[in-house]
């Protein structure tokens, strides 16, 4: 499908797009918005009507993965209900209001990201979405997030789990401000292997932002 002038203005209410094609002094137009993007129409089961964009050249692309932005047709133009990047080869989104994305967490690692349609926008997935490594050990997939529960009334629990090179496991539990957090290593690491453990803080609803949910990988 070829854009609409309505498209084209949501498209440009992205600063990083706007300024991408403003850097490379083009002309603003429907035509080089769409030479930038492939776009089509899907109709979800509860009644939303959307275009996808995923990006195929130029703007379209950021780092080594393709932008996707989705819109919903709203009354008088087109709303962002999501903005994120992928593999173009691995954008899947179906009427049940299901969304797959895959794109490089790291040189060795493909998150396989899972979005759901909550009524009005789709929202990150974290139990239905997975990791896994892109070397030697491809078939080593797993969930993307392994949530931590603590036993009524206790404060501890021992993890076990194999960790492969380059390709980590991330767990995670909500916590309150302040509180502390120790973390051991209970086995002894093999001669000449280090395993490193990274803390972060993300939102359960994006896959890359911060907020209050503690993650070691």
């Amino acid at each position: 499908m070829t854009p609409d002038a309505a498209l084209v203005a949501a498209l440009l209410r992205d600063g990083s797009f706007r300024s991408c094609i403003e850097r490379s002094g083009e002309e603003i137009s429907s035509a080089y918005v769409a030479g930038d993007f492939h776009f089509r129409s899907l109709t979800l089961a509860s009644g939303p009507r959307l275009v996808i964009a995923v990006g195929k050249d130029g703007c379209g692309w950021q780092g080594q993965a393709a932008r996707v932005l989705i819109y919903e047709r709203a009354q008088g133009g087109y709303r962002l209900v999501l903005s994120s990047v992928s593999l173009p080869e691995r954008v899947a989104a179906t009427p049940d209001g299901t969304l797959n994305l895959a794109a490089h967490e790291t040189a060795n690692a493909i998150v396989q990201a899972t979005y759901v349609w909550n009524g009005a926008r789709y929202a990150f997935s974290p139990e239905h979405s997975s990791i896994y490594c892109v070397g030697p050990q491809r078939d080593n997939e797993r969930p993307y997030d392994l949530p931590i529960h603590f036993a009524r009334g206790t404060s501890s629990i021992v993890l076990r789990g194999t960790a492969f090179e380059n390709c980590g496991q991330d767990y995670s539990f909500v916590a309150r401000a302040g509180q502390r957090v120790t973390i051991e290593r209970l086995t002894p690491e093999p001669p000449g292997l280090r395993i490193p453990i990274f803390l972060d803080f993300r939102d359960a609803a994006s896959p890359t932002s911060a907020d209050s949910a503690g993650v070691a990988r």
